[in-house]
Order: structure tokens, then sequence, then C-alpha cells
């Protein structure tokens, strides 16, 4: 199966942006609205250890490959309020235990959901009626060593 295109994602929503991330956090593929709020265009050099998959001719083909090139379309996305990622939260570790996971780990903690995912951890992780284990590895440098759960 080949990558979605930013064609492809044009053509069923020209209007507004479109992000759609695999669950690994390495590849996303978006459409032109995307490129054009991140402020991304065919000129934008590709990070570090990380690319915007382009076409023959040097245009954005909408794949979106490794989290430092993901990170600028991240940082246009408005953070949830604290209600929204606490049910956000529950709905995925639901999902998870229907399909006969008793563990998730968030590999990539403060990359996704700004400054709040730690604390809905707090909230969620100790509570019974929370349907699976969370490991947590945090990656942002918002968090300090021996910070206590």
């Amino acid at each position: 199966v080949s990558p979605l295109t930013r064609k492809e994602l044009d053509a069923i929503c020209p209007d507004r942006p479109v992000l759609i991330v695999n669950t690994s956090l390495h590849l996303a593929y978006v459409n032109s609205r995307t490129f054009e709020a991140a402020g991304i265009d065919k000129n934008t050099k590709d990070p570090v250890g990380a690319h915007y998959s382009r076409t023959a001719d040097g245009e954005l083909h909408g794949e979106i490959v490794e989290i430092a090139a993901l990170l600028p379309v991240m940082a246009k996305i408005p953070p949830m309020d604290f209600e929204q990622l606490v049910d956000s939260a529950y709905a995925c570790a639901d999902m998870f235990r229907k399909q006969g996971f008793t563990t998730i780990v968030d590999a990539g903690l403060g990359l996704a959901a700004h400054h709040d995912d730690l604390a809905c951890y707090r909230a969620v992780a100790h509570n019974p009626d929370f349907p699976i284990r969370i490991i947590a590895c945090p990656m942002s440098d918002i968090y300090q060593p021996g910070i206590a759960w």
C-alpha cells in the first residue's frame, strides 16, 4: 500500500488542515492546508534526521517522516483542554483493552499533548476504573528528573 498523498487529502478536504499520524509518531500524512498553516513549502529544508517526502519534481508529497519534521505541524494544533485530554485517554485505553492489550507505552510523553499530558496520566493512572496500565517515557525538557507520579 502506498502512502497517502497531499493531493488525495486535498481532494477529500480542500478547505481545512488534515493531519493523519501513524501511531508510531514516525510517519504522518497532511494536505496542502496543513503545510500552509505550518509554514512548510517546497523550499523548506528537511530537519536533521527527518524529511518531508517529495515528488520527482520537488513538490511536497504529503508524507512527513520522523518527529523532527512533524513538530512544526504539531505546534500549530491547539491543545485540548484538560477534560478533553482525560476523555481521550479513557477512549484510547478502552479501544486498546478491547483489542486485548493490558499495558500501553507512551514513548514520547510531552511531544503530542503539550504540557498537560503528565497531569492527565497522573489523573488516570491510579484510578481503578482506568482499563489498562500506562508506562510513560518523558521526552521533553519540561519534565524534571525525579518527578513524583
